[in-house]
């Protein structure tokens, strides 16, 4: 049981997706101490005649011919494609990267202490749920047997009472203690529903799911 609930348990795999995402926020900080690339493509086609002359010239095409009064004024449309590579690297940024990464570690190590913190409540929570579960069983067990007990007394003070041997007040006193334990007969039905629910919830099984225990409380 302690098993399956460590697998299963709702609150446990709600603390793992937090130790993962704390763990993820932890990796995420070694950017602020590794090179950084950037890649980038400029696309630029202009007429403008100072657009167009610093173009060309940055191309290496210039000609005689650009010399031109015409062409200086009224250049044909020139198309230019430029790339950029950009590596950089952090060097100094007055400690930050190191403080985004001691406050980030210990946001994970939180998390790992909330998950070591959790599986242990689950834990006893299992073992509380599950000896809870027998132990209503072992309750309702005694009950039924106190109802059949009521209902052996009721017939037997029927029988003497219908042959003139007890008075009727003892009839009923049997009657009034049978519909006691029948009533506690509900409450225990209610206590073993409500304790195998709470054991399916440990379990991270559904509330309705039927569970079995296998062990049992021994009589002192």
């Amino acid at each position: 049981a302690r098993e399956l609930a460590l697998a299963q348990n709702a609150m446990l795999q709600s603390a793992r997706q937090e130790l993962a995402a704390a763990r993820g926020q932890r990796s995420q900080t070694a950017a602020g101490f590794l090179p950084s690339i950037r890649i980038s493509e400029t696309w630029i086609r202009t007429n403008d005649a100072v657009g167009a002359f610093g173009t060309r010239l940055r191309q290496e095409r210039f000609t005689q011919a650009d010399f031109a009064l015409t062409n200086l004024n009224g250049p044909a449309p020139i198309t230019s494609f430029e790339t950029r590579l950009e590596v950089r690297q952090p060097i100094f940024n007055g400690g930050l990267s190191f403080a985004r990464r001691g406050q980030a570690s210990a946001g994970a190590r939180a998390a790992e202490a909330g998950l070591r913190h959790a599986e242990n409540e689950i834990e006893y929570n299992t073992v509380k749920a599950y000896w809870g579960f027998v132990l209503a069983q072992k309750g309702l067990r005694a009950v039924l047997k106190g109802v059949e007990a009521a209902r052996s007394a009721v017939t037997m003070v029927e029988a003497h009472y219908a042959e003139g041997n007890v008075p009727l007040s003892d009839l009923l006193e049997a009657r009034v203690r049978l519909a006691e334990v029948e009533a506690s007969r509900s409450e225990a039905e209610n206590r073993v529903s409500a304790a195998q629910e709470g054991l399916s919830l440990v379990l991270g099984l559904p509330a309705d799911a039927v569970v079995t225990v296998t062990d049992t409380l021994g009589d002192p």
